[in-house]
């Protein structure tokens, strides 16, 4: 994996590009949203009407409620702002392909005010599945993972940007009939690695959803998201690390990530 975009390089001693695009370089990737792309949006004024998927696969994220703004900064860099009363999702239901194939998926997001539910979901009539944020009851939480069941109960929630990484094999039956594993990163440190504590079955996401459970749904928050990576595949640690790199250099948080990290500087 060789994981791009046009803002500059990142190098260590096992990886150097100079040369950065994303679609072209990560095989199967299925959802790609980047809020600093300003051209990958359809607005009234500010208020996103559309989140064009930049992966080539049409996975656009073109369901609206509310008035998701692209208002936020992040080092200069635009990033979509959810007030508390706002959702995005995708009309796609990657529920069955990636229950199929297992997944990975890398996203930068914070809270961003005292409405503290979720932020990266899936439409819990459809699949209750989160991933980096749960504040249903207090005190929120943060580095949470619920697929379906708990992974990762989390650690008390702050309004600071963080970096949420997951893979996940195959569900069961596509799995040879071996019970999939999971492993769950915090800002590039492991929080559980080969859980088993997923659905057997159902564990991959549905619809994807910024912002809150579901459009039209609950558990909203006040909230920022700047970018999300899917992948239809379980990546190796070292293609994650690449991605993880890419996504704290561009938008200048590398100091979040863990000082064994190659991509730390």
């Amino acid at each position: 994996v060789v994981v791009s975009n046009d803002f500059g390089s990142v190098e260590s001693e096992a990886f150097s590009t100079d040369v950065w695009m994303v679609a072209e370089d990560i095989a199967d990737l299925v959802l790609w949203l980047d809020a600093s792309r300003s051209s990958s949006f359809e607005l009234n004024n500010s208020i996103i009407q559309n989140w064009e998927d930049l992966s080539g696969q049409g996975n656009d994220m073109n369901m609206t409620d509310g008035n998701a703004s692209l208002t936020g900064q992040l080092n200069g860099r635009s990033v979509a702002y959810y007030d508390g009363n706002d959702i995005t999702g995708t009309a796609k239901n990657f529920g069955t392909e990636l229950d199929q194939s297992g997944y990975s998926i890398i996203a930068l997001s914070r809270y961003a005010g005292t409405q503290m539910q979720r932020v990266i979901s899936s439409t819990g009539i459809k699949r209750n599945w989160l991933l980096g944020h749960w504040g249903i009851s207090a005190p929120a939480k943060m580095a949470t993972l619920f697929l379906g069941a708990w992974v990762d109960n989390g650690t008390i929630a702050d309004l600071n940007w963080h970096l949420f990484s997951v893979t996940h094999e195959p569900a069961i039956t596509h799995n040879n009939g071996v019970a999939p594993l999971t492993s769950f990163w915090f800002d590039g440190s492991p929080r559980v690695l080969n859980s088993g504590l997923s659905l057997d079955n159902t564990p991959a996401p549905a619809d994807i959803v910024f912002g809150g459970n579901g459009v039209d749904g609950s558990e909203k928050s006040t909230c920022e998201v700047a970018e999300f990576i899917m992948v239809g595949a379980e990546i190796s640690d070292a293609d994650r690390q690449k991605i993880e790199g890419y996504l704290t250099k561009k938008w200048g948080l590398s100091a979040i990530l863990p000082s064994t990290h190659p991509y730390k500087h």
